[in-house]
């Protein structure tokens, strides 16, 4: 893991100090278990009548939704002050966003989430927003359908997070938690 931080640029001591302020995030709620979920990223609206998982900065756009991964950079805080209040927010805790985290007044309605085993919190092995968001679901839901959400191609720090969410396995278990759907209404599982 820590070679993976270091090859994106990442300090490992940040990262460490992350896992102790997601410790301190910690309500103590359960990761709910459901018969389906739809993933809803920014560039898409919800098509299916499942619970929603908004993706960061679609959370800004939706009128309705009952889960939201965040890691900061997308969501308003008062989005996220919200839904720790009156949905149930799964916080990305990460080593160049706790500091701003800790500034933002929350709610019981928390699940701190880490990208490393060795972390306080839901470990949720995956580089990316969506990937995380869909791996979560999976662990959520029987069912995960997936809409609005792009791959940043010619970007290359989103291709190498893609890169290494499917080094660290997310594409295996995906296939081992459940299946999701495509917006065109492709079914695989991953």
């Amino acid at each position: 893991m820590f070679e993976i931080l270091r090859s994106l640029g990442l300090s490992v001591e940040r990262e460490k100090r992350a896992w102790e302020v997601a410790t301190l995030l910690d309500r103590g709620v359960q990761v709910p278990r459901l018969k389906c979920v739809e993933v809803v990223g920014p560039f898409g609206a919800p098509k299916t009548g499942c619970p929603k998982l908004a993706v960061d900065g679609a959370a800004n756009e939706l009128e309705d939704y009952d889960f939201l991964l965040s890691d900061g950079d997308g969501a308003r805080a008062e989005e996220l002050s919200r839904a720790s209040e009156e949905k149930l927010l799964f916080l990305v805790v990460h080593g160049d966003n706790f500091e701003k985290l800790i500034k933002i007044p929350l709610g019981n309605r928390v699940i701190p989430v880490v990208q490393s085993p060795r972390g306080n919190g839901l470990c949720v092995p995956a580089f990316s927003d969506g990937d995380k968001a869909k791996l979560l679901a999976s662990m959520m839901a029987d069912e995960v359908f997936v809409s609005g959400l792009e791959a940043e191609e010619g970007n290359p720090t989103k291709e190498r997070k893609f890169e290494l969410s499917k080094v660290m396995g997310v594409e295996g278990a995906l296939g081992g938690y459940g299946r999701w759907a495509l917006d065109e209404g492709e079914r695989r599982g991953l």
